[in-house]
């Protein structure tokens, strides 16, 4: 396991999520802002140490008795299909604009562009 220090945010977010969906942030790092931070301290020291720091988390009681590589990996596998799923979203908002935008359907002000019917529309385009 290595870290990444060119995340994108997408890619800091997504592995701060799945991260937290295993582990429990302590102290300082208790903040969904963090996550990423902590979890790339995390897989330097168990990278060094072959062992979690319990002072940036703790691993939740379901996984305790797996073994840490698995559950890294688990974490890894978990913001991969997340950041799959944001970059299709993007990809739909993107399709969706561009066909607004061929349709001379934008609106004149950009902050009234709903991002959410965009993205509907990206997706029914490609499918």
């Amino acid at each position: 396991m290595s870290t990444n220090t060119t995340a994108s945010t997408i890619e800091q977010r997504a592995y701060g999520y799945a991260a937290s969906s295993f582990l429990t942030f302590v102290g300082e790092w208790d903040s969904a802002e963090k996550h990423y931070e902590a979890y790339t301290k995390l897989l330097e020291h168990y990278n060094d140490y072959a062992e979690l720091d319990d002072n940036i988390a703790l691993v939740w009681q379901p996984f305790e008795q797996g073994h840490l590589d698995d559950l890294l990996h688990q974490i890894d596998d978990m913001a991969q299909a997340i950041i799959g799923q944001v970059e299709q979203s993007l990809a739909d908002v993107k399709s969706g604009l561009v066909s607004a935008a061929i349709d001379c359907e934008l609106p004149d002000d950009y902050r009234d562009l709903d991002m959410k019917a965009l993205a509907e529309s990206g997706a029914e385009s490609t499918t």
